[in-house]
């Protein structure tokens, strides 16, 4: 007899815990025909609820880890983002999860499933800017990978071109250099590159950024390359607002481009004449009224 009544309390349990439709609001949803509107309703339900029991009756699968990601990223529970079948969108879930719960959890990597803490170190190692996280990464190239994004996370708030050279990428290490060069207006930098094509362009982008900063349109004539050069006529040009300037232009849409920023700026239509293309003419002709 005790048997039966253990029995029908474990039902009713389950009853209560799992099918709630029954008693509760999702009742609706159980009306609703259209299968697009009923998933969609028991996915609302389950987000509202918190409970990811009820995106279990969510028929369409891309639905359904939609579902999960959402009560997940309201509960703050990673282990409901394992029920994910897509992998990008789990992956999503896992780092929503980690970011939101990082600075009160200190071992929050450590707790997810092992295939997925690699990233999850070197995520927060770059959150955090702490470089011994990328140490406890297992696989060699996330590692050095997590390395260098560390570097160039560190570069960005305190340029320095001795941290660039501990990056091992060697794109990144050199749009390190460039960064450094731009920022700090340092041309010695570019000494850095051993390839005589990427030094002479470590050049221009030195050239192009002091041009800027100063003002002076005999700077950018230093410049090799025609596009950055041409950039830098435009800059200098909106910068003075002188339409002369944009004439130097060799490349045809960077020209409509830089008689359309000065026509914004100083909002006069009639400058926007001088385009010849006809989508810039356009935007030239709505940003200038304005």
């Amino acid at each position: 007899m005790k048997r039966v009544v253990f029995l029908i309390l474990i039902g009713v349990v389950i009853i209560s815990g799992c099918d709630r439709c029954i008693t509760s609001g999702c009742d609706r949803c159980i009306t609703i025909d259209n299968p697009s509107l009923k998933d969609a309703c028991y996915s609302r339900y389950a987000q509202s609820e918190k409970n990811d029991n009820f995106c279990q009756r969510v028929s369409d699968e891309k639905e359904r880890d939609g579902c999960y990601k959402a009560v997940a990223k309201r509960k703050l529970d990673q282990s409901i983002c394992e029920k994910i079948t897509d992998t990008t969108m789990k992956f999503s879930c896992y780092k929503i999860i980690v970011t939101e719960k990082v600075k009160d959890d200190q071992k929050i990597c450590e707790k997810l499933p092992k295939i997925q803490q690699d990233w999850c170190f070197g995520y927060v190692a770059l959150l955090r800017k702490d470089l011994t996280l990328c140490d406890k990464i297992s696989n060699q190239t996330l590692r050095v990978d997590c390395y260098d994004w560390y570097y160039v996370t560190i570069v960005k708030e305190q340029p320095d071109s001795n941290t660039c050279d501990k990056i091992v990428n060697q794109q990144q290490r050199d749009w390190c250099y460039i960064f450094i060069v731009q920022t700090k207006q340092d041309i010695i930098v570019c000494e850095k590159f051993i390839d005589q094509k990427k030094k002479e362009q470590c050049y221009d982008y030195y050239y192009r950024s002091l041009a800027s900063s100063k003002q002076d349109l005999e700077i950018c004539k230093k410049i090799i390359n025609q596009t950055q050069k041409d950039w830098c006529y435009k800059e200098v040009a909106e910068i003075k607002l002188n339409l002369n300037i944009c004439e130097e232009i060799v490349d045809t849409e960077i020209k409509d481009m830089c008689y359309a920023g000065i026509a914004s700026i100083k909002k006069d239509p009639q400058i926007c004449e001088k385009i010849l293309g006809e989508e810039w003419k356009e935007i030239c002709s709505k940003d200038s009224l304005y």
